[in-house]
């Protein structure tokens, strides 16, 4: 039997985020979709151009990253918790812990990209 549990978002390592949907062959965007309501545009067609918005591939890809946030953020979980306790119950604070922020970009037909944010 498999659990599942919610980890805060103050211990967590990562965290998938979907902002929007875009159209790879024209302008068109939708900044509306979020992660809760990405499967409903599987398959759609642009409504300016006709093309494809999520290919099955991209959409797979983004529910893999899902997958693996999770593993991570299990893998940090006693890290961060150990680091609240410490900065908690000891009065110190561990040492500073910097987290990068990606961006995944995909066009449906060439391999997804992991862009540094600046």
């Amino acid at each position: 039997m498999c659990r599942h549990f919610i980890i805060p978002d103050s211990l967590r390592a990562t965290k998938n985020t979907v902002y929007c949907i875009k159209c790879d062959h024209c302008d068109w965007k939708d900044m509306s979709v979020d992660t809760n309501n990405y499967d409903q545009w599987l398959n759609r067609a642009c409504e300016q151009c006709g093309h494809n918005l999520l290919t099955e591939h991209d959409y797979k890809f983004v529910k893999l990253l899902e997958k693996l946030s999770g593993v991570i953020n299990v893998i940090w979980l006693p890290v961060m918790l150990l680091r609240s306790f410490t900065k908690l119950v000891l009065g110190v604070s561990a040492p500073k812990v910097t987290f990068n922020e990606y961006e995944v970009k995909m066009d449906g037909v060439s391999q997804p990209k992991m862009v540094l944010k600046k």
